[in-house]
């Protein structure tokens, strides 16, 4: 069951989630999606409004545009910082 879930989760939030915040309520992940979605077909729609994370958007964004400064190893941003 856990490889169908993380098929929808590309971030690997829904599997901690389903283990640690449903078993309270007597639900297991895939009892939660389901129910979601007949609340959706249901609703015909959404329940709430879609957003992204504006911090997480603009981190994408720059890396994807390779804004800001970019170093050549793991160590060279400490070594820039001790130096300063």
């Amino acid at each position: 069951m856990k490889n169908s879930v993380s098929a929808y989760d590309n971030q690997g939030i829904l599997p901690t989630v389903g283990l640690n915040g449903l078993g309270s309520i007597g639900l297991d992940t895939s009892g939660a999606i389901n129910i979601f979605l007949r609340q959706v077909i249901g609703d015909q729609g959404l329940s709430f409004r879609p957003k992204r994370d504006a911090v997480n958007a603009r981190a994408r964004y720059e890396a994807e545009h390779h804004i800001g400064k970019t170093f050549n190893s793991a160590n060279a941003p400490t070594q820039e910082l001790d130096n300063a």
